[in-house]
């Protein structure tokens, strides 16, 4: 009898002890309870517990306390924001020491104001993004990134009097150009001090000229736009220049960087298919990877003792001292393996064939139609699905005969058909450059069901209104 109840006991002492192994676990997992304070806190430093959130549910008040960088979160798994099921956060404290805030950090919450403390440097991708209610923020100068889409969707974001003829600043950082607005110059606001990430993202701004007061230009800020021109005035204070800054600017020739520039950024002019040259100062002390992949550029500088000139010589980077007068081309005669084009230049070799290669990744594909015959009468809208459309290029629909009258949308994304006469007619819709040359194309051939007896019945079919238009296709290819 002895023995069964000292296995009794010994079995509940095994159970309580995995019970409380498990709400231990728990509470290290979600959200501990702090005596006397109706609320949970938890961890949500870079490093651990260098900071720690606390969340109120009295005052519905959500503080992040203590010194250094903030996790980021991507919102799914152990990603997850770990406020992000308290319901009404309604205040948020980020305390003096804490020196970013992660991305997705506070997104979605429904705060209506938040000041940043002056320790903060960095501000992760969508922090804020999705806070509807959050219509006054205090971003201090000591910022000096700002991530993709932090402010998206906030108050401020969607409030047009913030706005100043389509830029979007937030204190003495520029956050976001609208990619409608299209002048043929624009000059930062004096006093800037970051241009956030994607800030001039497929802008049509031809020439851009950045004041002195600028000491950062984020990730990607320039990328996809069709700005030739890029000045930075006298006295710069810019230091860094964030991954991809200038890449994919296909009319960008050549860029003259300030003496004060300290890091270049990975694939920084990736792309950059017309660039010739970058004047880099001898103040440069970091270069990141393939800055000048996909382009046939050289890296100049005053001085040949330089970390310009070393990081050119490691990566197989043609390097001149400025105003060096190049040597003598040697006898040059090529042909482009895609065009068959002849040339007798290196330079403008390379430049074609980084062209060419570019053009690669552009891809339009009509997609598969319900119906390959369309009756007299009825109308069919063909649609083209398109990849990495360049900027300044567009759609055009073409027609091998005149079977069919046939209608592009302004986009070109789409083409209304209606058969004329009986008889298959190829459609070709392509990709044009500026210069209207075809990047790329594909066809469809569609059959016009136009017969004398076609036309009869289509004569009745548009008295009874039975006349239609296939809008969609079967799947998108």
């Amino acid at each position: 009898m002895k023995n069964i109840v000292k296995k009794l006991i010994s079995f509940h002492l095994a159970i309580s002890l995995v019970f409380c192994g498990v709400c231990i676990g728990m509470s290290d997992i979600r959200a501990r309870a702090l005596p006397g304070d109706a609320g949970v806190s938890g961890n949500c430093g870079d490093n651990g517990d260098n900071l720690m959130w606390r969340y109120t549910y009295d005052t519905k008040t959500l503080d992040i306390i203590g010194t250094g960088d903030m996790r980021d979160y991507t919102g799914v798994g152990t990603g997850k924001v770990p406020w992000k099921d308290f319901d009404g956060i309604e205040q948020l404290n980020i305390s003096s020491g804490v020196t970013s805030i992660g991305n997705s950090a506070f997104s979605s919450l429904g705060i209506t104001s938040v000041v940043i403390p002056n320790t903060v440097t960095r501000i992760g991708n969508n922090a804020f993004s999705g806070c509807i209610a959050l219509n006054g923020i205090v971003l201090p100068d000591s910022v000096t990134s700002i991530g993709a889409e932090a402010f998206a969707d906030t108050g401020i974001y969607n409030n047009a009097s913030n706005w100043e003829n389509g830029v979007l600043y937030i204190g003495n950082h520029l956050i976001e150009i609208n990619s409608e607005f299209i002048p043929s110059e624009y000059r930062v606001k004096d006093g800037t001090l970051t241009i956030a990430d994607y800030a001039f993202y497929r802008n049509s701004v031809t020439r851009i000229i950045i004041p002195s007061s600028v000491t950062s230009i984020g990730a990607n800020a320039m990328l996809y736009g069709t700005t030739s021109e890029i000045t930075f005035e006298n006295n710069s204070k810019l230091t860094n220049i964030g991954e991809g800054a200038f890449s994919d600017l296909y009319y960008l020739k050549e860029i003259i960087l300030p003496e004060s520039v300290l890091c270049i950024g990975d694939k920084a002019f990736y792309n950059c298919i017309r660039l010739e040259n970058i004047h880099s100062p001898s103040s440069v002390q970091t270069i990141g990877e393939n800055i000048l992949e996909n382009t046939t550029a050289y890296i100049c500088s005053e001085t040949a003792d330089c970390y310009a000139k070393k990081y050119a010589d490691e990566n197989g980077i043609e390097f001149r001292v400025c105003g060096e007068i190049p040597g003598t081309v040697p006898t040059f005669r090529e042909n482009c393996p895609f065009c068959g084009e002849e040339f007798v230049n290196a330079d403008e070799y390379n430049s074609h064939i980084a062209y060419e290669n570019a053009k690669k990744e552009v891809k339009i594909e009509i997609r598969k139609p319900s119906t390959t015959t369309v009756s007299y009468g009825d109308s069919m809208i063909l649609h083209a699905d398109v990849e990495n459309m360049p900027v300044n290029a567009e759609i055009v629909w073409e027609a091998d005969n005149d079977n069919f009258s046939f209608t592009p949308s302004e986009d070109g994304k789409t083409c209304k058909i209606s058969p004329k006469s009986k008889g298959d007619t190829t459609f070709t819709a392509k990709i044009v450059d500026k210069d209207e040359n075809t990047i790329c194309s594909d066809e469809q051939i569609m059959t016009s069901k136009a017969g004398f007896f076609d036309k009869i019945i289509a004569f009745f079919k548009g008295i009874f209104g039975l006349s239609k238009t296939y809008s969609e296709s079967v799947t998108n290819i």
